[in-house]
């Protein structure tokens, strides 16, 4: 094999391997010649996910190599703009880099079926918002394996971890059906999309149902979908408040930073209190009792004031996709509260807390 390409190319696909708990073999890159082009390809049967990327190269002949894993931090520092890569060797200008060739053989495809149906389409940078603005909601509990993964239903994208639901609506795209995308593909496709642009992603899934592809540009992602049934998060949400209030996101976004430290090691309350113009922020956890407040718009209440408590991480994650205002709904101190805006919708367990 001897093939000629740009090297910002080969960078730009090792910047975008992910890879834990697998084979050296499948550390490597697989270099393997395809009509004027070269397909590089990086893949986790672990969790059978895989990524191809195609780049326009000079065959001189034509072949298939693995890279080590150990070459790629050399290959970031080449300062060269095109590079020749032989069976067992990288060359450019006049500098050469060897390496012992392992059999491409060790390195493991994902075996799916090869006919596909398109599912839907999607700007890049919207697929990326969605992305965004819900997998922080994904469960780190694999006791219910669906919910570690992000589902796709109609034009909405949804997470849910058991004490909070995040769902954006988009009209952007729209499936018959529902598929759920592993927590492994989402953080694949989150190294690989560019938030600016418009550049259109095809969803494609097998004919058997269990694999989705996603061609994005030049590169295609090919990862097994997560089996089961999404919960119907529809029948989990509430219909009716007893209190609803508008307010400034930035402000009390800000109030939380200050308050609180925000990390998942860190166990913290905060408690939230309604009265007729003002929301009272109270850190429950600290000695020195921390309150402050902000200016709210009370659009409908029942008695007051009213108080509830959240885990304020769980809270920030919720306000900062939000812009400027966002809509908060609740009914009592133990139900469910609903943050609304733009396209999103956010559900938020409270926490029980003493008088």
């Amino acid at each position: 094999m001897e093939v000629n390409i740009v090297t910002d190319e080969l960078k730009n696909i090792i910047n975008k391997i992910t890879y834990k708990g697998i084979a050296d073999s499948q550390k490597s890159l697989l270099i393997e010649t395809c009509k004027d082009n070269v397909e590089c390809f990086v893949c986790n049967p672990v969790y059978a996910i895989e990524l191809k990327m195609t780049i326009p190269a000079d065959i001189i002949e034509e072949g298939r190599t693995l890279i080590p894993n150990s070459l790629f931090k050399v290959i970031q520092a080449i300062n060269a703009d095109a590079i020749t890569i032989t069976d067992n060797g990288i060359e450019y200008g006049k500098n050469t880099i060897k390496y012992v060739p392992t059999d491409t053989r060790e390195f493991i495809k994902v075996d799916k079926d090869k006919r596909k149906n398109l599912l839907f389409s999607i700007p890049e940078k919207e697929l990326y918002g969605l992305i965004k603005s819900t997998f922080y909601a994904v469960a780190i509990d694999e006791t219910r394996p669906i919910l570690t993964g992000l589902n796709f239903n109609k034009n909405n994208v949804a997470a849910l971890d058991g004490y909070r639901l995040a769902v954006s609506e988009s009209k952007e795209f729209n499936i018959d059906g529902s598929i759920t995308l592993s927590c492994q593909t989402i953080k694949a496709l989150l190294k690989i999309l560019d938030k600016k642009s418009d550049d259109i992603v095809n969803f494609y899934i097998t004919q058997n149902q269990d694999f989705i592809i996603i061609e994005i540009n030049n590169i295609t992602v090919t990862a097994h979908l997560l089996d089961g049934n999404y919960i119907k998060y529809d029948s989990i949400i509430p219909e009716d408040h007893d209190y609803e209030i508008e307010i400034d996101v930035k402000e009390l976004l800000k109030k939380l930073k200050f308050m609180f430290e925000l990390k998942k090691s860190v166990p913290e309350i905060v408690r939230l209190t309604i009265d007729h113009t003002q929301l009272y922020i109270e850190n429950n956890n600290s000695s020195a009792d921390i309150k402050d407040s902000i200016g709210i718009n009370v659009i409908e209440h029942g008695y007051l004031p009213f108080s509830i408590a959240f885990n304020p991480l769980y809270l920030r994650d919720a306000l900062k996709k939000c812009n400027v205002l966002a809509i908060m709904q609740f009914s009592t101190s133990v139900s469910p509260a609903l943050i609304k805006a733009n396209n999103n919708l956010d559900l938020v367990l409270p926490i029980r807390f003493k008088e």
